[in-house]
C-alpha cells in the first residue's frame, strides 16, 4: 500500500496580500532562476536556507508552511538576493514581511526574544557588563552613555514589540506546562503498568 503525501493547504489569498506590498510588487515575476540562492551567504554555509525555495512556496500560498519554518531567521538581509534577481524581486524585503507574520505566532529565536528583553529593559541589545568598561578604559574610550531605556519601551510598547515579546513568553511557558502534563501522564503510564504486572 503506497502512503499518501501530507495534504498541504494552499493559501491563494497570500500572494495576493504580499503582492498589494509596495516592495512585493515583482514577486510574481520570479521564474525560479535561482541567482538569490547562489548569491546568498547564508545558502553557501547552510543549505537548510535557500531563497529560492522560500519564494517557491510563497508563490503557490504555502503561507502556513513559511511562517512556521525557522529557516526564515537563518538570513542575514544583507539584500544580495535582491541586488542580483535579474526579475527585480526584493526578496530580503518580502522576507521582512514574512517574519514579521511568523514573529506574530510566536516563530521568533530566543537569542532574539532575549535582545528585545534587554532592549526595553536597559535600552540596549547588548548592555555594557564590567568587563567591556574595564577594557574601554585601558583603550582609553569614553564609557558607553545610558541609552534612553523610557524612550525606547515608549516606541516598543507603539510598535507592538512589547506585546510580541509577552506573547512569545506566554506561549513558552504553555509549551512547558504541556510538556510536563505529557511527562507527568506517562509516569503514570508507566506506574499503573508495573503494578499491573505485579
Amino acid at each position: 500500500m503506497v502512503a499518501r503525501p501530507k495534504q498541504i493547504k494552499i493559501n491563494h489569498e497570500f500572494i495576493k496580500e504580499l503582492t498589494k506590498l509596495p516592495e512585493c510588487e515583482h514577486l510574481k515575476n520570479c521564474y525560479q532562476c535561482g541567482t538569490c540562492a547562489a548569491f546568498c551567504p547564508s545558502f553557501k554555509y547552510s543549505k537548510v536556507y535557500n531563497p529560492r525555495r522560500i519564494v517557491q512556496e510563497v508563490l503557490v500560498g504555502l503561507k502556513d508552511e513559511i511562517i512556521k519554518d525557522t529557516n526564515l531567521w537563518f538570513c542575514g538581509l544583507c539584500h544580495a538576493c535582491t541586488e542580483q534577481c535579474p526579475q527585480g524581486v526584493e526578496l530580503s524585503e518580502i522576507l521582512s514581511h514574512i517574519r514579521n507574520l511568523a514573529s506574530k505566532i510566536g516563530n521568533i529565536p530566543a537569542h532574539l526574544v532575549g535582545e528585545v528583553k534587554n532592549l526595553l529593559e536597559t535600552g540596549q541589545v547588548v548592555p555594557p557588563s564590567s568587563a567591556i568598561n574595564r577594557r574601554r578604559e585601558k583603550l582609553g574610550l569614553p564609557e558607553v552613555p545610558e541609552a534612553p531605556a523610557d524612550e525606547i519601551r515608549a516606541l516598543a510598547e507603539s510598535t507592538g514589540i512589547k506585546d510580541m515579546v509577552m506573547r512569545n513568553e506566554e506561549m513558552e511557558k504553555e509549551k512547558e506546562r504541556q510538556i510536563a502534563e505529557e511527562a507527568k501522564a506517562r509516569m503514570e503510564k508507566l506506574e499503573k503498568e508495573k503494578k499491573e504486572e505485579a
